[in-house]
């Protein structure tokens, strides 16, 4: 008779791959605010452009909410997230104190979670341990894209809805904002 040894290894991320929401719009993309045209969704299509003017080309709060923005995320299915790439938010290299300092990233599968935008409410969601714990600001005058990466660092539990709880910009009185956002799903 001869014997067998089972062991249980825990499967190890080999990758990342970029996942977007099932279409660009607000169906699938919100936010508490955003300027005329310059909607949340579009912050995540990488068909928009990363120089040149914002508008209306990414996500930008309306005037005079500078704080406390939510930005929901609706991914189509649960996926287990393991970092987020942006570039913050800038205007031909300028206005870069308007970009997204410190925030909040949520997790949820409740639907009526993604809805409610109002930013004291965490009802459903569940925060995600994240490393760095704020977004850099944008090199002022450097216009193009600059990429900084926010780690998951405990990826577990597959979501379906994301949320980040912006609390706060870099300074600016008016707006807050981001230029792009790609979540990254862990591949096995």
């Amino acid at each position: 008779m001869s014997m067998r040894i089972l062991r249980r290894i825990p499967l190890i991320p080999t990758s990342y791959k970029a996942v977007y929401p099932p279409a660009y719009n607000s169906t699938y993309v919100k936010a508490t605010t955003n300027t005329f045209e310059m909607e949340p969704h579009k912050a995540l299509d990488p068909s928009q452009p990363l120089s040149g003017d914002a508008y209306p080309y990414c996500w930008m709060s309306d005037v005079g909410n500078p704080t406390s923005q939510r930005f929901h995320v609706d991914l189509g299915s649960a996926k287990v997230i393991g970092k987020i790439v942006y570039c913050n938010y800038h205007n031909a290299g300028y206005n870069t104190i308007r970009g997204v300092n410190g925030f909040t990233l949520q997790g949820s599968n409740s639907s009526s979670s993604f809805s409610n935008l109002t930013y004291a409410t965490d009802t459903g969601w569940t925060t995600i341990e994240k490393s760095p714990a704020s977004m850099t600001r944008h090199t002022q005058a450097y216009d193009g894209a600059l990429f900084y990466e926010i780690a998951v660092t405990s990826p577990i539990t597959p979501y379906r809805y994301y949320a980040l709880k912006c609390a706060n910009n870099h300074g600016d009185t008016s707006y807050m904002g981001i230029r792009r956002l790609t979540f990254y799903e862990l591949t096995y």
